[in-house]
């Protein structure tokens, strides 16, 4: 309790004290309109498992959170980001920077807690020629490795560039056939 509470005020240029009362009608109606948590969760588009909120009937673990949470990343963070990154385009860059800037906030971070389906995802992106190894390499903060920067696609794992040529000498051919013994 502060010292000064309960202690004589000092009013100055011919200031009158005055009670500050509330009638019981608006009181009521101020303490009706006590938000919630679920309420303010709502306001704001958040899952309130999110911030340690679990409603009735509400786990806070398991594969439902992770929907949670991927549904609050499509349908509430990514036009949050979309805004501002139309924002910052619009409003900080000059006319100069928009030609050669690209303004885009990368939220694959937030797979990271899957390991699984990050797995999944980067190994389908490279088997199909989308990234290439060095490119997956990169989101998971690895050293890129020799030959790296060549797209392949699934099956031979063939570069790109390469489909539809065959190989004259594989890299197998020196090998001798197996002889049997008579």
């Amino acid at each position: 309790m502060p010292r000064k509470q309960g202690g004589v005020t000092i009013l100055e240029a011919g200031l009158t004290p005055h009670s500050l009362n509330i009638n019981p009608k608006d009181a009521q109606m101020l303490e009706s309109r006590q938000y919630s948590v679920e309420q303010i969760c709502r306001i704001f588009g958040v899952p309130p498992v999110m911030i340690g909120h679990a409603a009735n009937g509400t786990t806070t673990w398991g594969s439902g959170i992770e929907q949670l949470i991927l549904q609050f990343t499509k349908t509430c963070l990514v036009p949050m980001l979309r805004s501002i990154e139309s924002a910052i385009y619009r409003d900080l860059l000059t006319p100069q920077t928009r030609k050669t800037t690209v303004v885009k906030f990368s939220i694959e971070g937030l797979l990271r807690g899957d390991s699984a389906a990050r797995a999944d995802f980067l190994s389908k992106m490279v088997t199909s020629g989308i990234y290439t190894p060095n490119e997956a390499r990169s989101y998971e903060n690895k050293a890129p490795v020799d030959g790296g920067e060549t797209a392949i696609v699934n099956g031979t794992m063939t570069p790109l560039n390469k489909l539809g040529e065959t190989m004259e000498n594989p890299p197998n051919s020196q090998e001798q056939p197996l002889k049997r013994a008579a």
